[in-house]
């Protein structure tokens, strides 16, 4: 019996099954040389996931936005949301964490339109829930409620298909996505072809370990340790378990069907058995930590099932946390610091002005103040603070920055313009320092750590 894969230099193109010699004829593409070789299998297990093929749903109207519309598959980060309108299409997994991190990074405000039910988290103040879309026009989305709304951008969490290219439609898993897919004997064997099994093709509470008892189990059946029952008993099986399905109305329901589902897998198997119940009440906690803090809920710490070992504590809450490098998670900074691409900032401190593709953009909102320049040099350029006069910042080059004199706001407050009232605010300058002063600005921690992660944005891009 031979075996092959289509990995990261080869892609699956086509699989064909013929009756007849009851084999699989399996063509892959070498994607470095662009060369194709079919090859015949007794089996064939599809091991590619399910997360990669975006479900992109139509909206009316949605052609007419001008801003950026992604699928959450396409997310990298929301350093790029800052000051932004962010709405966020979906009400699961993806539209929390994408959300979140918007939030984090200073987007103005977030908005998750759901279809069904709202998910209900005690947001904080510049996130809120709206119901389904009844059209967008332009920049505007009109939501079902008669709420209307102007948005920057738009990110699809709108889930994935099951959507396999290579394998005909008589091969193709037919179902959507959930945590017990149709159509799969023990979740892993293809109800049409008893010789085709799927890992991984559910919906995931449990993940690695399931995957791995998965595997066991199709290892086992190949090598004829387990003898399948007939296609009639197949059925009833699964027709026991999608009954129990059926009837899960919460994420406990969901957590304790795939406990069940993975300790029935391994109860056949030689693999080895460990207390599933008790990771079923780590995710359990980790569901109520979410209903208590949404944006808490992060910075818990559990116990490995495996080895008792207590997970290592971060030494910065997530919400301040804007750095997910190595070596900040390696680094042990003062408990008051938020290192942002290597930079230290006290979590009330900005940088008041930053520099993007050569224009001068204000910060927070506030215009027509005067400023003052003061060298970073830790980063090599300098901090400007306040140029602008209206709506749209003023066009400076670089080059006429640094003919302005240096100076530094010695109070950290900006200098305010002759006879300007005294809330006109006051922002740290952090000129020049690592570790940056206090400031008495009123804006929150929040919102200047956005700012100063966009101004090292811009600073990186003009180096």
């Amino acid at each position: 019996m031979s075996s092959t894969s289509s990995g990261p230099n080869g892609a699956a193109q086509r699989m064909e099954y013929s009756e007849d010699t009851g084999m699989f004829s399996v063509t892959v593409e070498d994607l470095r040389t662009g060369e194709t070789e079919t090859s015949e299998f007794t089996h064939v297990i599809v091991g590619s996931g399910h997360f990669s093929f975006p479900n992109y749903p139509d909206f009316d109207g949605i052609e007419t936005f001008p801003g950026v519309v992604n699928h959450s598959h396409d997310f990298r980060g929301a350093e790029s949301f800052a000051n932004q309108d962010v709405l966020m299409i979906g009400a699961s997994y993806s539209a929390e964490d994408i959300g979140s991190q918007a939030y984090k990074m200073g987007a103005r405000s977030v908005t998750m339109s759901y279809r069904t039910a709202p998910m209900g988290y005690d947001w904080p103040e510049g996130i809120e829930e709206q119901p389904s879309i009844r059209t967008i026009d332009g920049n505007t989305v009109h939501f079902t409620n008669g709420v209307s709304k102007d948005f920057h951008a738009i990110i699809l969490c709108t889930g994935y298909l099951h959507h396999y290219p290579f394998l005909p439609s008589e091969l193709a898993l037919h179902s959507s996505n959930n945590i017990y897919p149709e159509h799969l004997y023990q979740g892993v064997v293809s109800e049409v072809n008893n010789k085709l099994f799927w890992l991984g093709a559910q919906d995931q509470w449990l993940t690695f370990n399931m995957f791995d008892a998965q595997a066991w189990f199709v290892r086992d059946v190949i090598l004829g340790r387990i003898e399948l029952p007939s296609l009639e008993e197949q059925r009833e099986h699964m027709a026991t378990w999608r009954k129990r399905f059926d009837a899960m109305e919460t994420a406990d329901d969901q957590i304790d069907f795939q406990t069940d589902y993975v300790r029935d897998l391994i109860s056949q198997t030689d693999y080895p058995m460990f207390d599933l119940y008790e990771v079923a009440d780590i995710l359990k906690g980790w569901v109520q930590d979410k209903k208590r803090d949404i944006m808490g809920y992060r910075n818990a710490t559990y116990r490995s099932v495996m080895t008792g070992t207590m997970a290592a504590k971060h030494h910065t809450e997530w919400i301040n946390e804007l750095d997910s490098s190595l070596e900040r998670y390696l680094n042990d900074p003062e408990s008051d610091e938020v290192l942002v691409q290597g930079h230290a900032l006290s979590d009330s401190c900005v940088p008041v002005l930053f520099v993007e593709k050569g224009e001068v953009l204000s910060v927070g909102g506030r215009k027509g103040l005067y400023g003052t320049i003061g060298l970073m040099e830790d980063i090599g350029f300098a901090a400007v603070i306040v140029f602008d006069t209206d709506e749209h910042p003023r066009e400076t080059s670089m080059e006429k920055l640094a003919a302005l004199p240096p100076a530094v706001t010695t109070s950290g407050c900006w200098p305010r313009r002759p006879g300007a009232s005294s809330s006109a605010g006051c922002w740290a300058s952090c000129a020049g320092a690592r570790r940056c002063p206090r400031s008495r600005s009123s804006a929150s921690p929040r919102s200047q750590k956005a700012c100063y992660m966009k101004y090292l944005t811009a600073v990186n891009t003009l180096q």
